[in-house]
């Protein structure tokens, strides 16, 4: 990934531009069609949408409003929700409703896990695409009609990539995989930040980031890209997906032996070994290769036995 790569840019492997995407920073006003959110402690009212969709997000009154939190995370801004009512809601009006399977990534932190609380919903019970924490398994998980959970919940600084897709959803943490199978089938028109897909409940109480969701599934090269981005703007670990590539690393050792009546002599044997990865390296496979030198005049040509 190169270092400018932005989701302004479609990914590299596979050439896919997000369909939404959210950032604090980034299309942040104080109440629709106001001042802009600039300082910290302003309140949100509306998020606007950076990717082409231009689906922009608003809470339904001034009383719901997060605020803005700067220089938090990294030195980038977030958006802070207080648990009790502060959350978006918007249709996808422009985009059109999402179709499984699609890929969403997100940057958040949860200061209370006492209660299920939701970062992102779709907007209407039918059509949703949760990603929450909740109480009674006390783990992480996703729904859009079907429950995957894994991940005991914490306070930390947290980087999902999830992927909504029937009976082969999964979803990571930091690019380790955590849980795969079947989330349901619910393809949203709409989203809800902060909240249930009805805005009435399961308020998330914390900060968020950023908001990616293509509406594909990307490949492990470009989930990569994109986590290595917010990995790299927030200071928050990712293991790559796609292992590194393999080495392969070869070792020699002499072993003196007479003259065969051939002219031909076994002068040395070489240990070739495959590993994987970076050091320590992961051992994969061993061959041992004799190589002989036959006589031609005064000089002797090497060739494998």
């Amino acid at each position: 990934m190169g270092e400018d790569w932005t989701p302004a840019d479609p990914t590299t492997s596979g050439s896919v531009s997000p369909e939404h995407w959210y950032r604090a920073d980034l299309g942040i006003y104080q109440t629709v069609g106001g001042s802009a959110a600039s300082s910290d402690g302003d309140p949100v009212g509306q998020w606007q949408d950076q990717a082409t969709s231009g689906d922009h997000v608003a809470s339904a009154n001034n009383d719901y409003r997060p605020t803005l939190q700067t220089n938090e995370l990294n030195g980038q801004s977030v958006l802070r929700f207080d648990g009790t009512n502060d959350c978006f809601a918007g249709a996808f009006t422009n985009g059109g409703a999402l179709s499984q399977p699609f890929t969403a990534f997100l940057v958040a932190k949860s200061t209370d896990t006492s209660v299920t609380r939701c970062i992102i919903n779709g907007d209407d019970p039918s059509n949703e695409m949760a990603v929450f924490h909740h109480a009674v398994e006390n783990k992480w998980g996703m729904w859009a009609g079907g429950f995957l959970v894994d991940g005991a919940p914490n306070t930390d600084w947290q980087l999902w990539t999830v992927l909504f897709n029937s009976t082969s959803s999964q979803f990571w943490h930091g690019g380790i995989s955590k849980v795969s199978g079947n989330a349901g089938t619910q393809n949203p028109d709409g989203i809800a930040i902060g909240s249930n897909s009805g805005g009435t409940t399961e308020y998330w109480k914390g900060d968020i980031a950023e908001i990616i969701i293509y509406n594909a599934n990307l490949s492990d090269a470009d989930k990569d890209e994109v986590g290595n981005y917010l990995s790299d703007r927030y200071g928050i670990s990712y293991t790559d997906i796609v292992p590194s590539a393999p080495n392969a690393v070869a070792y020699q050792t002499m072993v003196e032996v007479a003259h065969i009546p051939d002219q031909r002599m076994v002068a040395s044997q070489v240990l070739l070994e495959v590993a994987w990865g970076p050091p320590p390296n992961i051992l994969l496979s061993q061959f041992l290769l004799e190589v002989g030198f036959v006589r031609s005049g005064r000089k002797y040509k090497a060739q494998f036995i």
